[in-house]
């Protein structure tokens, strides 16, 4: 199901102060440039799984539970995702406006992809904020946010790469502080990622995205 243009239209509704949150925290940061790569079912044309709004500078990226991976050899589940540059040192921060649409569930939105393998402890990633029947979780794990279908909400994750410690932001609230699983080399993705027993449709709306430095 897609929403219509009126509900992309529709900005988030924050007072002064919450707007000054916000501000905050990419105050000091320097705007990086970097071009996004779509990974997308490699048997179709990206356009057949994301669309770009450039006049509201919004990302619309689905997928289905029965499509292929983003790679012919590639074992992982059905994705569509943008993915950013890499960063091996260094503060890096994620800044971005999320709508994710009814019956979308079992699904990776946002990740710090890069990790490290450790005996049988084997990770892939540094992070995945998940959705699961409505409620945002970091990975299968801790609900960050309820009730999220079908309204903008914001999303900042800070990055140390130094400290290994990572901070999540909603609405310009703290919510939650976590650390990686060590490696050396990361970077920011967005989009739908398969999870187990997923829905037959997964799609979201991301817009103005930023990645950030310190």
């Amino acid at each position: 199901m897609r929403l219509t243009q009126l509900i992309l239209a529709t900005g988030l509704l924050f007072n002064w102060l919450t707007y000054a949150v916000l501000a905050s925290l990419t105050d000091g940061w320097t705007l990086d440039s970097p071009q996004a790569q779509i990974q997308s079912p490699y048997n179709l044309p990206h356009s057949a799984r994301y669309t770009l709004d450039t006049k509201t500078d919004t990302y619309h990226l689905w997928v289905f539970n029965t499509d292929k991976p983003m790679g012919k050899n590639n074992p992982t589940e059905p994705r569509t995702e943008l993915s950013f540059a890499h960063y091996t040192s260094g503060r890096h921060e994620f800044d971005a406006d999320f709508l994710v649409p009814t019956n979308t569930s079992r699904v990776t939105i946002m990740q710090v992809f890069g990790g490290q393998n450790e005996g049988n402890a084997k990770h892939a990633t540094a992070l995945q904020l998940r959705i699961y029947d409505g409620s945002l979780k970091r990975y299968d794990e801790e609900t960050l946010l309820t009730n999220v279908y079908d309204k903008w909400f914001h999303l900042n994750v800070i990055h140390d790469a130094g400290t290994h410690e990572i901070q999540i932001f909603i609405d310009g609230k703290l919510a939650l502080i976590t650390k990686d699983f060590g490696g050396g080399d990361w970077h920011f993705k967005c989009g739908v990622y398969a999870q187990k027993n997923p829905s037959p449709e997964m799609e979201v709306y991301c817009r103005n995205v930023r990645i950030y430095r310190q």
